[in-house]
């Protein structure tokens, strides 16, 4: 969860709830699985840089959102 308000509520809001053109992420494990959420962080998606949080970091994000649903 640290690691999300460092890195994530900048675009996706501070209650990941979305903002602009950034989707809400407060839902996001009912419509992605953790491996899907992963891609998204290793590969970038839309607006959305990659790599903007890698390795161990990554992992606890995907598993941490996956679980938002």
């Amino acid at each position: 969860e640290a690691v999300v308000q460092q890195n994530c509520i900048s675009c996706h809001g501070e209650n990941l709830e979305g903002a602009g053109n950034f989707p809400p992420l407060n839902d996001v494990g009912a419509r992605l699985s953790e491996e899907e959420i992963r891609g998204v962080i290793d590969n970038g998606q839309g607006a959305m840089p990659a790599d903007i949080i890698e390795g161990e970091e990554a992992d606890a994000v995907a598993k941490w959102l996956s679980e938002k649903k």
